[in-house]
């Protein structure tokens, strides 16, 4: 250790060397105890700060806890506003938290932090194949924080691109908390433009210079239709009043919770996988974390909603038959038939009576 390194260590091991857990107003550290073995067996050294203000790793470790919303964590798991606090007025202190959040978040992004059976917010480090406290002296020897911390994140390229795409999405617009109710255009036209102009303005998708220009309404509405795979009319429909309605924040908690989803599946994906994307109307296969093929699928209504499920498959079948169920051979296809002698034909339907096909013409 340095000079500097070392005053540094024997103010810490002063302040905490006593200590048996760490606890900040009416919070105790959920890592504490192993930030304070940590340390004890470091010899206190200092990671984060220097004598008189945080080191380049202290202030990038800052900057990753109040920006963990890219990871679509939440700055209050980690005690940031203390940080805040605590980096103005005890750097010490800062020290601590710091290592604290370093714990957590590097937990966080490999195996999620909501417990699966009860829904609470947890900390899973006794699940993790790996050792937080080698890690945390990778970021003592030099490397720097967020490298150690992103990589521990899942491989798989489904949560690579969500990542991304949230960072982007809070670089791009504010996270607004307004929830709107959109009139029908069919009952008032102009009631339901003009809350429709406040509801872009709320999600930063208009501003208020433009807010009345027609022309720039209308191109606003259209991106925000594109970016929510919605068509790009101009039209406000249901679906579009639907996605108006909800703020940005909701946004954010959706892809939140699907990256904490992944990070569930972490490990634990087969190399080579189908998945579909009920939402999406699609089917992907993966082999090695490489999309090798996309197709289009159908998917149940709302109210005959596809199933979610997981398991090995072992055999494909192309091209099966599907037995028509009673309800809709009884009344669609009944109802075609009578319509058109070709029908059978040309939907591809083939009947059969006591096993044995019959002319459907007949």
């Amino acid at each position: 250790m340095t000079e500097e390194q070392q005053t540094i260590s024997e103010k810490l091991k002063s302040k905490f060397g006593d200590q048996n857990y760490l606890q900040y107003g009416d919070d105790t550290l959920i890592a504490g105890q192993e930030v304070l073995n940590f340390y004890s067996s470091n010899g206190f050294a200092p990671i984060w700060i220097s004598e008189k203000e945080l080191s380049n790793n202290g202030q990038e470790m800052y900057d990753l806890v109040q920006n963990s919303m890219d990871f679509g964590l939440l700055p209050v798991m980690f005690h940031f506003d203390e940080i805040r606090k605590m980096s103005d007025s005890s750097l010490l202190d800062t020290e601590m938290l710091l290592s604290n959040a370093f714990f957590l978040m590097i937990t966080h992004v490999n195996k999620g932090c909501i417990d699966t059976a009860t829904y609470e917010y947890v900390w899973k480090k006794n699940t993790l194949s790996f050792s937080i406290e080698d890690e945390l002296q990778r970021v003592f020897n030099g490397e720097h924080p967020r490298t150690v911390i992103e990589e521990k994140q899942p491989s798989l390229w489904e949560y690579r691109e969500l990542q991304s795409g949230l960072m982007h999405f809070l670089d791009s617009f504010r996270i607004d908390t307004n929830h709107f109710l959109i009139p029908k255009f069919k009952d008032d036209s102009a009631a339901c433009y003009d809350m429709t102009r406040q509801a872009l303005l709320s999600h930063d998708f208009l501003d208020s210079v433009h807010l009345k220009n027609d022309s720039v309404f209308i191109s606003r509405l259209k991106q925000f239709q594109r970016l929510n795979s919605l068509t790009d009319d101009g039209i406000v429909g249901t679906w579009t009043s639907f996605v108006l309605s909800k703020s940005n924040q909701d946004r954010f908690l959706q892809a939140a919770l699907s990256l904490e989803k992944w990070r569930w599946k972490n490990d634990s994906l087969p190399n080579k996988y189908i998945r579909v994307n009920i939402p999406e109307f699609h089917l992907y296969f993966i082999d090695s974390n490489e999309v090798k093929s996309k197709h289009r699928v159908i998917v149940g209504l709302a109210d005959k909603q596809t199933p979610e499920f997981s398991d090995p498959m072992r055999r494909m079948i192309t091209n099966p038959y599907w037995h028509v169920p009673y309800s809709i051979a009884s009344t669609e296809i009944v109802y075609g038939a009578k319509k058109d002698s070709a029908y059978f034909r040309k939907k591809g339907y083939k009947l059969f009576k006591n096993e044995t096909e019959v002319d459907p013409t007949t």
